[in-house]
C-alpha cells in the first residue's frame, strides 16, 4: 500500500496554522480512541466537512492509523477541496507481499524495513482497519496485542527475505518459530508507532537451515510500548515440506489407530 503526500507547498505548515490545533484522523475502528481529545475518525471528519462544521477550518491534521489507501486518497480530495491542512506522515517505502508472506495488500502491519546498522532494522507500523487482527473486535483505545505480535512476526519475515538470506535463496525458505516471548510495558495508540528490529544471534548450520533470535520493539513517543522476542529458524522449503509430510502422516495414523481401537472398545471387541 502506497503511502499517499502532498507535495512540499502543501506538506509545510504556513504561519496562519501556528495556532491551530492538531487533530489525528484514524480509521473508523479506533472509534474509542477518538472519543478522546483532538483524534477524530474519518467518518466523522467527513460528515463534519459536509456539514459546514466551522471547527474543520480551525483545526490542522494529521494522519493516524487504521486508514488504507483508498481512504488516504478520499482525504487529499476533501482537503484540498475545502482547503483545510493536512499533514501526512513522511515519504515511507512500502514492502511487496512477497516479503511478509501476506497474499492480502491490508494485512501487510509494517512498512519496508530499512538497516540502520548490521544488526539493527527499522520500520513504522501501518494498520489497515480492514486487516485481519482488527477485522473481528477491538477493545479499549489501544493497539491491539495481536496486532503487535503479528507485525513482529512480519518484520521477522521482511527481514529474512531482504537481508539475510541470499539472493537466490529469497522465497525458498519457511520460517518455523521455536520460542516468543511477548512483553507488554505500556499501551500503544493508532498513532505514529517505530518499529526497530534487533537480531540478537544468528548462527547458520552446515545444512543451510539458520538459527536466529531476534527482539522487536514497538516505540511511540520514545517509549517502548512492546517487545517481542522470537527464535526462529529458517528452514529450505524442500528439506521442511518432507519432515512436515513425515510428522502429518505419523500423526494421522496414530490418531486412527487411537480412535479404532476406542470403537473396539466402545463395542467389547
Amino acid at each position: 500500500m502506497q503511502d499517499i503526500n502532498l507535495s512540499r507547498k502543501d506538506n509545510v505548515l504556513n504561519i496562519e496554522y501556528i495556532n491551530k490545533e492538531i487533530f489525528y484522523i484514524v480509521g473508523d475502528n479506533f472509534d474509542e480512541f477518538a472519543q478522546g481529545n483532538n483524534v477524530i475518525t474519518l467518518s466523522n471528519f467527513i460528515s463534519d466537512l459536509k456539514s459546514n462544521n466551522n471547527s474543520v477550518q480551525k483545526s490542522v491534521y494529521y494522519l493516524g492509523q487504521g486508514l488504507n489507501k483508498q481512504e488516504k486518497e478520499i482525504i487529499i480530495k476533501y482537503a484540498k477541496d475545502y482547503e483545510i491542512q493536512v499533514i501526512f506522515p513522511e515519504t515511507r517505502a512500502t514492502i511487496e507481499s512477497k516479503d511478509t508472506h501476506k497474499h492480502k495488500q491490508e494485512n501487510i502491519l509494517i512498512t519496508c524495513p530499512h538497516k540502520i546498522d548490521n544488526n539493527t532494522y527499522q520500520s513504522h507500523l501501518i494498520i489497515d482497519d480492514s486487516c485481519a487482527e482488527m477485522s473481528d473486535h477491538m477493545t479499549g483505545r489501544h493497539i491491539q496485542g495481536m496486532v503487535l505480535i503479528e507485525a513482529a512476526r512480519q518484520m521477522m519475515i521482511a527481514i529474512s527475505e531482504k537481508y539475510i538470506l541470499e539472493h537466490n535463496n529469497r522465497g525458498k525458505f519457511y520460517c518455523i518459530w521455536s520460542n516468543i516471548v511477548t512483553k507488554f510495558n505500556n499501551f500503544l495508540f493508532p498513532i505514529d508507532v517505530v518499529i526497530e528490529h534487533h537480531i540478537l544471534d544468528m548462527k547458520v548450520h552446515t545444512s543451510g537451515t539458520y538459527k536466529i533470535n531476534s527482539s522487536t520493539k514497538f516505540i511511540q513517543n520514545n517509549i517502548i510500548g512492546s517487545e517481542i522476542e522470537i527464535e526462529y529458524k529458517l528452514y529450505n522449503k524442500k528439506i521442511m515440506k518432507k519432515i512436515e509430510e513425515e510428522i502429518a502422516e505419523k500423526h494421522i495414523k496414530n490418531f486412527s489407530h487411537k480412535i479404532k481401537n476406542e470403537f473396539l472398545q466402545s463395542y467389547n471387541f
